[in-house]
């Protein structure tokens, strides 16, 4: 029986994905010594287009609708813990701003991130709801 070498299975889809993920780590790693961001974004975006059209050389099924509900609530779950822990972290430090006036920017970058990323889950969310 021939094995065909062109065929992108899960396994070696998983296996180029590990190799990436380790390169991506060098060229990153090496960029911060070297203070180069210009390199690491570049190296990122290539390897997310690699990534994206060897995925879609995949003929198995690589999730299903029960992944796909699962990682629905653990986002949901991630994004109502992070801004719980954020809004609460944001009142102490900015009630704390007397003590330590570099405080209160730390909780008016949380206080805007959190806004932001529910914000962001919102509009997502609506999009998504309205158009799938």
């Amino acid at each position: 029986m021939l094995i065909n070498s062109n065929i992108m299975t899960i396994k070696k889809y998983q296996r180029v994905k590990i190799v990436i993920t380790v390169i991506l780590a060098v060229i990153f790693s090496q960029a911060v010594i070297y203070k180069n961001y210009i390199i690491p974004l570049v190296a990122l975006i290539v390897a997310s287009l690699i990534l994206l059209y060897l995925r879609r050389q995949v003929k198995e099924v690589i999730a299903d609708e029960r992944d796909y509900a699962i990682a629905g609530k653990a986002a949901l779950w991630s994004i109502q813990i992070y801004s719980w822990v954020a809004a609460i972290s944001m009142i102490i430090l900015y009630a704390l701003r007397d003590l330590n006036p570099a405080y209160e920017p730390v909780a008016m970058t949380l206080a805007f991130s959190t806004c932001g990323l529910m914000l962001l889950y919102s509009a997502i969310f609506r999009y998504r709801n309205r158009y799938k």
